[in-house]
């Protein structure tokens, strides 16, 4: 089944509030290069990508789960995500399984912000470890436009893309 990322991005509560423009302006705001901003974007679109597979994955197989962790993404193990530990609320979330099946599974899925340490990980229901806190809505972080802790605003990320 081929999904529409556009649309599960439309309905996610953090894509659907961010556009190009948006990450453009709360870079400037933290006085980063065009440079920098620009390979921020690369990172950003293709981790989105990523996050929007998981979506669609999610969508296609409701009798799965999602385990929610903090470690840093595949590939990014590259001395700045790495130095930055998660924020309170991701340290909470880590290691907690929600159902696809949930009614609001969408609105249940990380990232909660740009620089959100928290990543959904697809695990059938026989990996669902018998003391696995399982997470409801009323437990989930607020979708806000950057984590708290602003640290994707001091990565020089121009020097990254070329090294």
């Amino acid at each position: 089944m081929n999904f529409d990322f556009k649309d599960l991005a439309s309905r996610h509560p953090l894509f659907s509030r961010l556009t190009g423009q948006v990450i453009w302006l709360l870079f400037e705001e933290h006085k980063a290069s065009s440079e920098d901003i620009d390979a921020f974007m690369e990172h950003y679109l293709a981790w989105r990508d990523e996050q929007l597979g998981i979506m669609a994955a999610l969508e296609t197989n409701r009798g799965a789960y999602l385990r929610i962790t903090t470690d840093p993404p595949p590939n990014n193990d590259d001395g700045y995500t790495a130095m930055r530990p998660p924020c309170k609320h991701c340290r909470v979330l880590h290691g907690a399984v929600l159902p696809a099946s949930h009614p609001d599974l969408i609105r249940c899925l990380p990232p909660f912000a740009l620089g959100c340490r928290c990543r959904a990980e697809i695990i059938p229901a026989e990996d669902v470890p018998e003391n696995a806190p399982l997470i409801f809505t009323s437990e989930m972080p607020r979708h806000e436009l950057h984590c708290a802790s602003e640290w994707i605003f001091s990565v020089p990320w121009a020097k990254r893309r070329k090294g």
